[in-house]
């Protein structure tokens, strides 16, 4: 474990690394990974994570875009939407789920007539529906 002699700088160290990839420097985070990964096995596997992952982790990028970063946006949407679909007793086919949960964000998003105006509107959307 890294800093195993000094728990006092475990969190000083954590918080900084979090930093540099939070300020968008991927190159100094992964180079004092890689700095402890020959005693510290964990530094080596997040700097290999890290180094795969890179094109997915411009965070600075993202937010000046307006996205959102984090995981709880997504995990929210999927207990809204997806939450209900599996609760006891509840048997689906995949397609059938997957109708069900264009259905809920249609509702969910404010889309529901819209989605059924285009369906009545597209006899090739309409053939896909009853298959």
């Amino acid at each position: 474990m890294l800093f195993a002699h000094d728990k006092a700088l475990v969190e000083p160290w954590a918080d900084a690394r979090c930093d540099d990839l939070e300020q968008g420097r991927i190159d100094g985070l992964l180079a004092t990974l890689r700095a402890h990964a020959g005693t510290c096995e964990e530094a080596g596997k997040c700097a290999a994570y890290i180094d795969k992952n890179r094109s997915r982790m411009r965070y600075p990028e993202y937010r000046a875009q307006g996205l959102c970063v984090g995981s709880g946006v997504a995990e929210s949407g999927c207990r809204t939407v997806v939450g209900r679909l599996k609760r006891s007793g509840m048997y689906w086919t995949v397609s059938g789920a997957n109708a069900i949960l264009a259905l809920r964000s249609c509702v969910l998003s404010g889309n529901y007539e819209d989605f059924w105006a285009e369906r009545a509107e597209n006899p090739c959307v309409q053939a896909e529906i009853q298959t």
